[in-house]
């Protein structure tokens, strides 16, 4: 029996928008170019946070899966001008994404707010 690569620490950054044409948020990660979308910020948030980690989980396994690949020129500059997420909403999306959260308990994010055309940027750690 093999043996399993160690897992690594991964940092990423990610933007969030409202996309008008699709009428859904949209998480698109900075680093490795993944998308996740959703009705509302959390969603799309969790969305993308799943498939990040999913990449992980199979690079830790296949060392010839690259995880690393920018996200295009015009989203890296939607993150330069992005006002930060709310720390709560990140830590609410990690215990979704681990399952640490009651799945009796919905959270409903206002993004009204927001008026739909504000940028969003957080911190992504991975273990």
């Amino acid at each position: 029996m093999g043996t399993r690569p160690a897992k690594r620490h991964f940092r990423d950054q990610c933007v969030i928008y409202y996309d008008h044409e699709a009428r859904r948020w949209i998480a698109h990660s900075l680093d490795t170019d993944q998308i996740g979308d959703g009705d509302s910020v959390l969603d799309a948030l969790v969305d993308l946070m799943r498939g990040v980690k999913a990449i992980l989980d199979l690079a830790a396994e296949d060392p010839t899966v690259q995880v690393k690949s920018p996200a295009p020129t015009e989203i890296r500059r939607m993150a330069e001008t992005a006002l930060p997420l709310p720390a709560e909403v990140y830590e609410i999306a990690c215990k979704q994404v681990h399952g640490d959260w009651p799945a009796q308990l919905t959270v409903q994010v206002d993004t009204s707010a927001q008026q739909h055309h504000r940028r969003l940027k957080s911190d992504l750690a991975f273990t």
